[in-house]
């Protein structure tokens, strides 16, 4: 048991030295919509780690060691269990990005993880795939796995990624102590440095056909206070 906790406080090790670089990016070019396609070779590294490490974990999570199964097949193993297809995470960079990675996976492969297979098979002549973009998306997806993947939720806990003033936080430390995989009854958000992914089902509801975040969800002060403070931002309040 420890040694299982070690490896996969790895992983989300991992997943924090990616989003510090990815932060570093973000001192010196926000991520707007004009720069999204902007391509550097300090996207490239977080492409293919993060990609590698979410292909990793879906394979442990789906008991499939064979190399050949193909990205469809792993997600047609999991899809049942982690709900990936309908997550939708926000970015928290200067303005609101809202995330769905996984979209429409059944029938089209996502641009991120073509660039992935690109760029690993052939980083010189693909190198325009390293976009700013392939990397927060990339990066997102490996938090949305490791967040609805039960087996990591110890370890989120212990990393501080849930508010631990989330009325629904005890339901989840007694969920673990009797060692069921209890879903609460509302959603939860898992918040990283630049991400928040939910638990499971979603945070977010689509109004007027524009993505907005549901009142009852108990993001933690820091992510709050940024959300409130870009929601101001937008609607002009500060000048």
């Amino acid at each position: 048991m420890k040694e299982r906790l070690r490896r996969l406080s790895a992983v989300l090790a991992n997943f924090s030295t990616l989003e510090v670089r990815l932060v570093e990016c973000l001192d010196f070019l926000p991520y707007t919509e004009e720069n999204r396609r902007v391509v550097s070779h300090r996207f490239a590294p977080i492409i293919l780690d993060a990609c590698s490490l979410a292909d990793s974990v879906l394979r442990h999570f789906a008991g499939l060691s064979d190399a050949r199964a193909d990205f469809k097949r792993l997600l047609a193993e999991v899809e049942g269990h982690l709900e990936l297809e309908d997550a939708i995470s926000i970015f928290l960079a200067t303005e609101i990005v809202y995330l769905n990675p996984f979209v429409s996976w059944k029938t089209k492969v996502p641009v991120w993880w073509t660039a992935y297979n690109r760029l690993k098979h052939d980083r010189l002549n693909h190198y325009p795939d390293a976009t700013y973009e392939n990397a927060v998306l990339s990066l997102c997806a490996l938090l949305q796995v490791l967040a609805r993947d039960r087996d990591f939720i110890p370890n989120l806990i212990s990393a501080g990624w849930f508010n631990t003033d989330d009325p629904l936080f005890g339901e989840l430390i007694c969920g673990q102590h009797i060692e069921v995989g209890v879903k609460p009854i509302q959603v939860m958000p898992v918040e990283s440095r630049l991400f928040a992914t939910p638990l499971h089902s979603n945070f977010v509801e689509i109004r007027n056909g524009q993505p907005c975040l549901i009142d009852d969800c108990f993001f933690n002060p820091r992510t709050a206070a940024m959300i409130s403070a870009i929601e101001c931002v937008e609607a002009g309040e500060y000048r």
